[in-house]
């Protein structure tokens, strides 16, 4: 019996195998760089598009706070010309009933002037503080009427 036994145990071995699989991973370094530098990539683009927002925003808010200023300057210009205007009237008449001189008109005449150019120099401030908030909030070529066809 003992050789029938060593036969089936050599015929086992030839018609079956035994087999070992060992799985040892192998790290992919290149794809996981690509991936750091795409995932610094996105983050880099989130910061460039977050400051432009807060530079949009800056720039929309210096827009606006130049836009009060010059109008309250070209207010306080236009009352600043309608009180000369009625200081040379008076100086005048004061003229016509002796009490003033020729000098003093001059002066008050001057300080009119001045007065008139301040508004003027109001004018234009508000008209350029206009067209920054125009720029700053993107509506300078719809405000202006002006289309840019293809």
């Amino acid at each position: 019996m003992a050789v029938t036994l060593t036969a089936l145990l050599v015929a086992w071995a030839v018609t079956r195998s035994v087999g070992l699989e060992l799985g040892i991973p192998i790290q992919n370094r290149s794809a996981r760089a690509r991936k750091a530098i795409a995932d610094l990539a996105v983050e880099a683009g989130k910061d460039t598009a977050k400051q432009l927002e807060l530079r949009v925003t800056t720039e929309v808010r210096a827009a606006v706070r130049g836009l009060e200023t010059s109008r309250e300057q070209l207010e306080s210009a236009k009352v600043s010309t309608r009180l000369a205007e009625k200081n040379l009237d008076a100086e005048r008449k004061k003229y016509d009933n002796g009490l003033s001189t020729a000098f003093q008109i001059l002066q008050v005449q001057d300080d009119l002037t001045a007065a008139r150019y301040r508004q003027v120099a109001a004018v234009t401030g508000y008209r350029k503080s206009l067209v920054e908030y125009n720029r700053a909030t993107g509506t300078l070529l719809a405000n202006s009427n002006v289309s840019i066809t293809e």
